[in-house]
């Protein structure tokens, strides 16, 4: 009787009693039961020679007939303990014990008929060539080199008439200006006001120039930013800082992550900003140079309300205080009208005091990076 081997197995599956198949059948029923739960405990392109124990299984990576097969160590009943082969199957999974993903997951590997390829969220790994992949139509497609950057490399646009500079619609690309200080984007609420609060001049004297000096405010500003000195402090886009002073009135208030309630102090006019996805996101310079404030209210959902402080998530309702000096705020929320009058919801204490500089709006949920210069703008004035 011929015998009759399963065709994804090959365990014997018929043969007549007596007939002389014993020894191969023993030998497939050992791979059976690696087959049950196949685990290898590596992938080597030697086989170890020592310290081996039944059943120890590999993918054998190495040279000759026996590359890629699955070598299994048979000392049991064998006249010689030796390393037996089973080739696989186009599709067979197998599990690696010594390879974890970033996760912690063992690592999952898939025969493709030539080669074992490492599985990702369920399928193959992109190509190793060095280029940049994505997944396209259940394939791996390959990327533009730009794909390969930070996102925040990427030229975001400023949606702000005077890129953040507070003088008003002039050129965004020169580097000085004489403009007097305009606040004409963001609008005071609750009695606030938005003042002067200082230049950053090209060539300043307060550095080794001869164009004038910084004042204190502007001076911590750019420790902050990492420009204290050389050329980074003398040299630079000029902008004006904005002292935002809180008004007498305690109307549309939130509670902080202290448990402080404050009050919103400037809106954005109900401008649509909310653009890609609903999504609008500002960034800005700030410093609490008297009394508190915070951003957003410690109640809003993390879903739609994001803020990151220096680079780094936190919660809304993040409080800061003069001796926090000054920090980098991003702010993304979501809207589904488009616009929300009351964005980038400062909310600040009676009394209290803030310099700002710099601000940026994006229509998207925008990773700028932590920026040290005002951010521009395409207005009537580019040139």
């Amino acid at each position: 009787m011929s015998l009759t081997m399963g065709p994804n197995t090959g365990l014997l599956i018929n043969g007549a009693p007596g007939e002389g198949h014993y020894n191969e059948l023993m030998r497939l029923l050992r791979w059976d039961d690696f087959l049950r739960q196949p685990v290898v405990k590596g992938r080597v392109a030697s086989l170890p020679t020592s310290g081996q124990a039944e059943g120890d299984t590999y993918i054998f990576t190495g040279a000759g007939a026996n590359q890629n097969r699955l070598a299994r160590w048979w000392a049991t009943g064998a006249t010689t303990a030796i390393w037996e082969y089973m080739p696989p199957r186009l599709g067979w999974r197998v599990q690696v014990a010594n390879e974890a993903t970033a996760a912690g997951q063992v690592k999952t590997y898939e025969y493709s008929g030539t080669a074992w390829v490492e599985l990702v969220g369920g399928m193959s790994d992109a190509p190793s060539d060095g280029s940049n992949y994505a997944r396209n139509n259940g394939a791996w497609g390959k990327l533009g080199t730009a794909a390969g950057a930070d996102l925040n490399g990427m030229p975001f646009l400023n949606l702000m008439p005077d890129s953040g500079r507070y003088a008003g619609s002039i050129n965004p690309l020169i580097l000085r200006f004489t403009e007097a200080f305009s606040s004409s984007f963001l609008t005071p609420w609750n009695g606030a006001s938005i003042a002067d609060g200082g230049k950053y001049i090209y060539d300043n004297t307060t550095n080794g120039g001869t164009a004038g000096n910084l004042n204190q405010r502007v001076q911590d500003l750019l420790v902050a930013m990492g420009r204290s000195s050389g050329s980074l402090a003398r040299y630079g886009v000029e902008f004006y800082t904005a002292v935002l002073t809180a008004g007498p009135n305690a109307t549309t208030g939130s509670t902080g992550a202290d448990g402080t309630t404050r009050y919103l102090q400037m809106t954005n006019s109900s401008r649509a900003l909310f653009i890609a996805n609903g999504w609008c996101t500002a960034v800005l310079w700030i410093r609490a140079e008297a009394g508190s404030l915070h951003f957003m209210p410690s109640t809003a959902p993390t879903t739609d309300y994001k803020i990151w402080l220096n680079g780094a998530s936190v919660l809304p309702g993040q409080v800061l205080t003069p001796s926090d000096g000054w920090k980098h705020v991003r702010i993304s929320k979501k809207s589904a009208q488009g616009y929300d009058n009351g964005f980038p919801f400062l909310y600040m204490a009676l009394g209290s005091v803030a310099a700002m500089a710099c601000p940026a709006f994006f229509g998207g949920l925008v990773d700028p990076g932590i920026h040290v210069a005002p951010i521009a703008t395409v207005n009537s004035q580019s040139a």
